[in-house]
Formats: C-alpha cells, structure tokens, sequence
C-alpha cells in the first residue's frame, strides 16, 4: 500500500526533517520517493532507521553518493529542491554524515540566500501591493462587490508574505547556528508536522487568491451595475436606517427625466457598518453640461485619521477647510464643479457636484451632514 504526505514547509530545516522520516518508518512508512512537494511512502513493517538529510546545489557528485554508500547510508530520494535524503539502519555503528559545522554551513548557504532572497522579494512585493492599494484610495476597500475580494486577497496574501518572511529569517539562524557549532536539539518532528499543515494551508491560500482574482476579473464588466435600486426606493431604505442624504430635487433639479441614476444601499462590508452611494444626471443633450451629483456615504469600522482621508480624496487639488461643521474637510471648486470630502468621527462622506448652483449644494452638505 502506497501514502502520500505533503512535504512540509519546515524542510529547509534538516532536523525536523529527518526525525519526521524516522517515525514514518516507524510506524511502518517506508520512504520510496520524492517529488517537489509529496513524499511517497510504501506500506511495510515497522523498522527503525536513521535519516539525514544532504543539501546540494546542482546534481549531487556521483562519488560523494558512492563514499556515502561505502559508509553505510543508502540514498533514498531527492525533493527537487536540492535536498538529498539519506538513510540507514539505527543499529549499525557507521560514521555520521555531517561532522563538521562549517562544512555543512558552506552547503546550507545557497539554501540560506534563496530562502533570504524570498523574504526580500516577498517583503518588496507586499510594499508595492501595499503601496497600490494605497494609491487607489481608501475607499476601494468599501466599494460594493470589490469590497469583500480585495480584504480577501490582502488578508491572504499579507498571511503568506509573513510565513514566507518568517522562514528567511529561520534559514539565516539554522545557518548561523552551524557556523558557531551551536547544537539545535529536536526530540520530536512536532515543528515539521505543523509545516505539513502550513503545507496544505499555502495551497488552499494560493488556491483562493487565484480564485479571487479570477473572480475579480469575471465580475468586473458587472460590478458597477450590480445591487443598484432605483433612487425613490434607496430613499426609503434610507429614512428607515435614519440616515442623513440629498438628492438633486433638492437642489432644484430641472423638470427633466434623469439620464442616469443608480444607487444603492450596502449593508456589513468589511470595513463598514453602511455605505450607500448615488449618481444622479439631468437628460442633456450635451451630459457634461448637465446636472450632476454623487453622494457616498461611509461608516468605517477602523480609526480613521485624516492621512487615510486624504488617501480617499478624489482630486489631489483639495484644500483643507478650517470648520466647526466637520472634523476634517477637504474642498475643490473649478467653475460649476464642486469635490467635498468631509470627516466626522468615523464618518466618512465624498460629494461630487456638477451644476448651475454649486453654493446651494454645499449648504445643503453642511446642513445634512456637518454637526
């Protein structure tokens, strides 16, 4: 009978290694080969063995398997990760692989350097995506439909960015122990078993970022129509929450039909307890002359300092604006243009106005919104 078991994530660490495939044989799992992540086990008696494990850049010299065989040790399998696995009986007297720390540090360290150089681009690759995400604004994190993938993805991704992180830094220790000739006693394979487990978890996370991105990427043509209401409807589920907003008959709408209106109300996204949001245009011939409002509403979760604010703002030509009405607010105008970005506690509130009467709108944003 034939096992397979993943290779853990702890096998740059030889010790845990090795103490792992003697109790497989054991308990009666003979290592028979190995893959680049699977060790493949034949079922047979129990037999107590000693393994150790050999790392070698490049293909392992045929001359050093033959001396190691002449001492004893039978080479069993290679993980395509230049790691070498060794092995013999635990009542046979014959000289130990590795006697020498320096020796064995010079052939660690090409694991060491890949290891470390991992840590580096995996470090570097998460300040760029941090960096981005970023650069997109805080409010791409309560964007309807958006929300919940990108707090996935950076959950996932920040999750295997530190273990991979975690490993270098293991890899440079282990290395540095076998430079100094400090001993590392392991009396059980406790550590490389959780890697196992760590093993089957990065698949899963590789697995699921793939297929949120996928998703992304699917849904994305749909994203921006999905889950809107008509605005007479988001009105009403609006007065039932209690929550402040107005719309451009407010402002003195012509008596036109609307040629875009979509809204829409967003309840539990990952950093909000409510969002709603509208865009609402007059039917002009020419829609740039037109009437035009946006109104988005945030109730975020995390303590907001205006540095996150100000990532949320629209136009980076928004000046701060000293008032009693809000805690922080951000204000643009170019002609009938108006960009107001207000903070009030957690509150968060982004209009943007287009129209013959931009003082009227920011009244009515002060009244409906401001303390």
């Amino acid at each position: 009978m034939r096992a397979i078991r993943m290779i853990s994530t702890e096998i740059y660490e030889p010790c845990g290694t090795e103490i792992y495939l003697e109790e497989m044989d054991h308990q009666g799992y003979h290592l028979d080969a190995a893959g680049k992540f699977l060790f493949y086990f034949d079922r047979t008696e129990p037999r107590d063995m000693r393994y150790r494990v050999e790392y070698w850049k490049g293909e392992l010299p045929d001359d050093l398997v033959a001396l190691y065989r002449d001492c004893g040790w039978e080479y069993v399998a290679e993980t395509q990760r230049n790691i070498h696995i060794f092995r013999a009986p635990a009542d046979i007297d014959i000289p130990e692989l590795h006697t020498d720390g320096e020796i064995e540090a010079q052939r660690y360290q090409f694991k060491k350097r890949r290891m470390i150089g991992l840590g580096i681009w995996t470090a570097a690759y998460m300040a760029l995506i941090l960096g981005f995400n970023a650069a997109l604004g805080i409010q791409t994190l309560f964007t309807p439909g958006y929300a919940w993938r990108q707090c996935t993805f950076l959950t996932l991704f920040l999750a295997l960015g530190m273990y991979q992180i975690v490993q270098a830094v293991r890899a440079y220790r282990h290395w540095k122990n076998l430079r100094t000739g400090r001993q590392e006693v392991h009396g059980n394979s406790k550590r490389y078993r959780r890697g196992v487990w760590l093993s089957y978890i990065c698949v899963v996370l590789y697995v699921s970022i793939l297929g949120v991105l996928i998703g992304d990427v699917l849904d994305s043509t749909h994203r921006h129509i999905a889950n809107f209401v008509p605005l007479s409807q988001m009105s009403e589920q609006l007065d039932t929450q209690g929550l402040p907003y107005f719309t451009l008959e407010n402002l003195g709408r012509p008596d036109s039909k609307t040629w875009e209106q979509r809204s829409g109300v967003y309840l539990h996204q990952p950093l909000t307890r409510m969002q709603y949001a509208w865009w609402s245009q007059t039917d002009d011939e020419n829609w740039r002359d037109g009437t035009y409002l946006e109104l988005t509403y945030y109730d975020v979760r995390i303590p907001l300092t205006d540095r996150l604010l100000v990532e949320s703002i629209h136009v980076e030509e928004a000046q701060r604006v000293q008032t009693g009405a809000f805690d922080t607010l951000y204000r643009y105008q170019d002609g009938v243009a108006l960009y107001l970005t207000a903070r009030l506690g957690r509150v968060v509130v982004d209009m943007d106005y287009t129209g013959d009467d931009p003082d009227r709108a920011e009244v009515l944003f002060y009244e409906t919104f401001g303390r």
